[in-house]
């Protein structure tokens, strides 16, 4: 019985081992596919404060520049904005009006600044 199970193990090692062996030189080429980048909507981030508004603005423009780099995502037109900043922050996000748009995904936030005077 030992011999019979040393028997079977050697011998599917030696199928593994060969199957191996010869699936190196196995290269597949794929020739038709597509790909589209998702939609997102990045909006311009929230501030109670003047003075951050402009820090509050900018932000996004180098979020949406970094996604859509990427390959991964296409910004939407921000003219199809169905929200804004102070609206999200008050209401949160209104997710069946943005799939309207087409959005898939979103990015949006808040610029705050903390008792010590921290900006995050």
């Amino acid at each position: 019985m030992l011999q019979k199970s040393l028997f079977s193990i050697l011998s599917l090692l030696f199928i593994v081992v060969s199957y191996g062996a010869s699936a190196q030189g196995f290269a597949p080429t794929l020739r038709e596919g597509t790909f589209k980048p998702r939609p997102i909507a990045v909006s311009p981030f929230h501030s109670d404060s003047v003075e951050h508004q402009k820090f509050a603005e900018d932000i996004p423009s180098i979020i949406r520049d970094n996604l859509e780099r990427s390959g991964l995502f296409r910004p939407i037109n921000p003219n199809a904005f169905v929200q804004t900043p102070s609206s999200i922050f008050r209401e949160g996000v209104r997710f069946p009006e943005w799939r309207a748009t087409g959005t898939e995904t979103m990015v949006s936030g808040n610029v705050i600044t903390d008792d010590q005077g921290r900006t995050s």
